[in-house]
């Protein structure tokens, strides 16, 4: 099958060059990747998300270090006298250290953190090009369904001017000209609401894409084609479990909480502290005392010795509890998944059905049925109502057929998204 494919490379790309480039998004943006990378670009439910995954990222590099080193100044009030002099001041320098493995552990916990953020932050970008997808989908049906309304328009006032013509030749009732107008102003009316609700699908779109709603209207917009084959459901839960962020944040969570137990009980361990004291002595009163004035260097080694183990015991379990929690939702987020996967494989099923059906079978029977009807009508053997109704079913069956593919279409897109792709894998579009 022809794929078109609207990657998140492409669009990144695009939204580098029209900054580059010094352009204004209404000059820029001009079809569906521009949309796209305005929004991963711009939109503030990705920026607060990528904001976050910045702090976690800073977060995670602090994680593993030492504690500051403490350096101390003490003046002593009352000197000491000692052999060598008087001892007038301490400058102290300590370092502590936590128990071996407890640093390493903390860090191992902050960028498995980190990392479970980003997942997140790639989950909200998902969510955002769905949205953009959608309104763009309905841009299109919109329009599609504008043209279809629009030809028939024509072709019906073109029928009025023959019927008009017809029934003041004494050829067709004041009942089928009647028929015909009231037919002509419904399509009047169903254009004008068609043209009114473009301006609330055009303003989903700008808002998706982080916009103004204000923004000027899109440009063309285009349904993609209906598939030649649809995916199938083998290997799509395995790969579901394995590529979708939601599920991949949870995991890495649960990873990060299970380390977090194992500082939490590296932290009930002894601890060390370092210190080296630089006494200050002024000379000592007897002249001619060896050593006169020096200045002892102490060393020191301090042991923490963790007494109060219930602190320590209280962090493990909590951090059993979080750890047991992420488990929790993510064995639920599974199920979810897999539900969501099964109805939108239903979706896509169900939408190629009618598409089949409307496509092969209906639509191309409504059509001889016009024909008849309109050989039937200009023989004598029908009258103009038999013509109108073939017609309008005509038009409701395409109409029928562009909401089951802007459907579809959003069904791929929402099965590779579930997958972890970036919406567009499954899409082809006319000339692909």
């Amino acid at each position: 099958m022809a794929r078109m494919k609207h990657g998140m490379g492409s669009t990144l790309l695009a939204g580098c060059w029209l900054l580059l480039a010094g352009m204004t998004p209404a000059q820029s943006l001009d079809g569906l990747d521009d949309y796209l990378a305005h929004a991963e670009a711009h939109h503030p439910a990705l920026e607060a998300a990528r904001s976050r995954t910045e702090t976690l990222r800073q977060e995670a590099s602090v994680a593993g270090a030492l504690p500051d080193l403490k350096l101390a100044w003490g003046e002593m009030i009352v000197p000491v006298e000692t052999r060598v002099g008087p001892q007038q001041r301490v400058l102290s320098l300590s370092q502590s250290l936590p128990w071996f493995g407890t640093l390493g552990s903390a860090a191992t916990a902050a960028d498995l953190r980190a990392a479970a953020g980003d997942m997140r932050r790639q989950e909200a970008q998902l969510d955002v090009r769905r949205d953009v997808y959608q309104a763009w989908f309905e841009v299109a049906r919109l329009q599609a369904e504008q043209d279809l309304v629009q030809r028939k328009l024509t072709l019906l006032r073109q029928e009025e001017a023959t019927a008009r013509a017809a029934y003041e030749s004494g050829s067709v009732p004041y009942s089928g000209l009647v028929r015909l107008q009231m037919t002509l102003r419904r399509l009047q009316t169903r254009l004008l609401t068609l043209e009114d609700a473009m301006g609330p699908a055009t303003s989903s779109l700008a808002l998706a894409a982080g916009l103004p709603a204000d923004f000027p209207p899109s440009p063309r917009a285009q349904l993609p084609s209906r598939p030649d084959v649809l995916p199938e459901r083998a290997e799509l839960a395995s790969r579901l479990r394995a590529a979708n962020p939601a599920l991949e944040s949870l995991r890495l969570q649960e990873q990060s909480f299970g380390h977090d137990v194992e500082t939490a009980r590296l932290r009930g361990r002894p601890g060390l502290t370092l210190g080296l004291d630089y006494i200050m002595t002024g000379e000592a009163a007897m002249a001619g005392t060896q050593d006169s004035g020096k200045d002892p260097v102490v060393a020191r080694v301090a042991v923490s010795l963790p007494l109060w183990s219930g602190k320590a015991t209280a962090q493990r379990q909590a951090s059993i509890g979080r750890r047991e929690t992420a488990a929790a939702q993510r064995r639920r987020l599974e199920l979810d998944l897999e539900d969501r996967l099964q109805r939108t494989l239903f979706r896509l099923r169900d939408a190629d059905r009618q598409l089949a059906l409307l496509t092969d079978d209906l639509l191309p029977a409504a059509r001889r049925l016009e024909e008849a009807a309109r050989a039937d009508y200009e023989t004598g053997r029908a009258g103009f109502a038999d013509f109108l109704a073939a017609g309008r079913d005509i038009l409701d069956l395409e109409t029928e057929i562009l909401r089951h593919e802007a459907d579809m279409a959003l069904a791929l897109v929402d099965l590779d998204i579930l997958l972890g792709g970036e919406g567009d894998a499954f899409l082809a579009y006319p000339g692909d």
